[in-house]
């Protein structure tokens, strides 16, 4: 991988700081190498004429640990299988045995809770040694971020060969798993090949540069926290400043404070940035608005930022977010231009070597080249080609045969459109006709039919931009995004949220009969759930689903579900009663 080759170059600059201490590359290259040589014997030996390496899971808070294990992995021949530190056991279970991880790499405080959830996938736990990491300093003792080439760069320079210099480009590098909007998750598998052209494509068009300091709370295991945050930064030479956990107060701190020039985040954490922002005492705002004017890029993304967000956002850092669209199988497709004008509610055009195709409706066998100069406004099924592609879903040659049409182009399953002057992709999320609800807006309802085990939810997610997605009942995705054209699915801050897997946790109580809108719920006959019903019921998903997957509300019905003649469930009247409720 290019992020490798570019800490040799960088070898004397500030590579990470996290927890108040700042580790340079050369000494994270050094971890790295020594991390590899202590799990290459631990690992099953690749068989001959095998396209890729043993999978090696990646379980490690954001810090030292999580980037030295991720190059250890490369070093050693394996693919990376990032581990979501906030999911429960079962999903970290599923993930072990979906992707038939052989080693995983975690910290000494999580051996008590990964242990027995590892051994039990049939995987092997490797400890991390404190000590690889006894070079780091403490943050203030560190100096710039960026140093200038010392003598050890010629000794990493040497091994050109790590960390997937000397890897096929096709062999397998990261499988990042989808959020399973369709079912259960999926491992999409990119190669050192793909993961190259993304980080070298966003390197430029984002101006990556070796000064930058980004401040880093995202989560690794999506590729937004992976590739665009984190790969980014080091295959610049840049510094990655990370936050375990977000907290906006927090973040303003080291905005203001430290010498951070890239923010990537969520809507969501924009909002309560803002939020913190109004509640600061007087005195303390200028120097806040300062914080985030000198900002050289701030990315909003995962999610489509309302208007009104991204117009607050002006008023307070004089600077418009840069909005962009991408998914786990592609990396970035499209984005707003770093230098020009960035639209709201848009997402801008594709980036540099990405193809994309509009297809007339999603069941149609290939699309067309989009023609911007017609003047027309055009919507359709968007499909991507490109060298940055995914290679395959793991274990699923089926489903990654379906995945692609017949030009060899991806199938998003998102309605895109291609609307203004100049014409940008926009992208809109809607359980309703499309500029029938405010851009802040979601809402999502879910039916549970007990007989059939079906969850059905309807996910809104609203006016965001140039490229629109709107997900209708039918849910299709056009060039502005407008939906999902495969299932209905729900956004909850900036996941993906599959109906089907909400609903399987939920069914596997006893005591539910199975028929709720998320949460409304109706017990079987004679069943209790003690004096909170809601309690038990969020308990009992928590230990199944993480947590941004578990219903937020709770209804307990004493009527059974309203039904038509025909016996399906009448959902207008269902949608009725819970308004009634509220």
């Amino acid at each position: 991988m290019d992020v490798v080759r570019a800490a040799q170059r960088h070898a004397s600059s500030i590579a990470v700081r996290a927890a108040g201490r700042a580790i340079r590359y050369r000494d994270l290259l050094g971890s790295s190498e020594q991390l590899a040589a202590q799990i290459v014997h631990q690992l099953p030996p690749r068989p001959p004429g095998a396209e890729h390496g043993p999978r090696i899971g990646i379980y490690a808070e954001p810090g030292f640990g999580y980037v030295a294990s991720t190059w250890a992995a490369w070093m050693a021949g394996g693919v990376a299988v990032p581990l979501a530190v906030s999911h429960p056991p079962a999903e970290i279970d599923y993930v072990i045995k979906d992707a038939g991880v052989s080693l995983v790499l975690a910290p000494e405080s999580s051996v008590s809770k990964l242990e027995a959830t590892v051994h039990a996938a049939g995987s092997s736990l490797h400890v991390l040694d404190p000590s690889l990491f006894s070079s780091a300093v403490p943050d203030a003792d560190a100096g710039p971020s960026a140093g200038s080439p010392g003598p050890d760069e010629q000794r990493h320079a040497s091994h050109a060969g790590a960390g997937g210099s000397g890897r096929e480009e096709g062999s397998g590098a990261l499988i990042i798993y989808t959020s399973g909007t369709t079912g259960r998750p999926k491992g999409a598998l990119h190669t050192h090949g793909s993961l190259s052209a993304q980080v070298g494509c966003l390197v430029d068009a984002w101006r990556w540069a070796a000064s930058d300091r980004i401040l880093h709370a995202l989560p690794l295991h999506h590729i937004h926290g992976i590739v665009n945050a984190l790969h980014c930064a080091h295959a610049a030479g840049a510094c990655v400043d990370f936050m375990t956990s977000f907290q906006p107060n927090a973040a303003w701190r080291r905005l203001r404070d430290d010498d951070i020039t890239v923010l990537m985040a969520v809507p969501t954490m924009y909002t309560f940035l803002l939020m913190a922002y109004d509640k600061a005492p007087p005195d303390q705002k200028p120097a806040l608005r300062e914080a985030a004017s000198k900002l050289r890029l701030a990315v909003s993304g995962s999610a489509a930022a309302p208007v009104a967000l991204l117009e607050r956002w002006r008023e307070v850092s004089g600077q418009t977010l840069l909005e962009r669209y991408g998914m786990t199988e592609t990396g970035m497709i499209l984005s707003n231009p770093y230098e020009g004008e960035r639209r709201a509610g848009f997402v801008g055009l594709p980036l540099p070597g990405v193809r994309v195709q509009v297809a007339q409706d999603a069941d149609a066998p290939s699309g067309v080249d989009p023609d911007p100069s017609s003047g027309e406004p055009l919507t359709g099924d968007l499909r991507v080609g490109g060298p940055f592609l995914f290679k395959e879903y793991w274990g699923r040659p089926e489903a990654t045969a379906d995945a692609f049409d017949a030009n060899g182009f991806f199938k998003t399953g998102d309605v895109v459109g291609l609307e203004g002057r100049p014409p940008y992709f926009r992208v809109r999320g809607t359980a309703a006709p499309a500029d029938s609800q405010p851009s802040h807006q979601l809402t999502a309802r879910c039916a549970v039919r007990a007989a059939a085990a079906r969850c059905h939810l309807r996910g809104a997610r609203l006016d965001a931009g140039l490229f629109r997605v709107a997900a209708s009942p039918a849910l299709r995705r056009i060039k502005p995004i407008l939906g999902r054209a495969s299932v209905d699915i729900i956004k909850s801050n900036a996941f993906k949220v599959s109906a089907l897997e909400v609903e399987g946790a939920v069914l596997e109580s006893d005591a539910v009969q199975g028929e709720a809108i998320t949460a409304l719920v109706v017990l079987k006959e004679g069943a209790t759930l003690g004096p909170d019903p809601a309690a038990v019921l969020r308990a009992f998903c928590t230990e199944r689903l993480p947590k941004y997957k578990v219903p937020s509300a709770w209804r307990l019905l004493q009527q059974p579900l309203p039904r038509n003649a025909m016996g399906k469930i009448n959902k207008k009247d269902l949608v009725r009663r819970l308004g009634d409720l509220e």
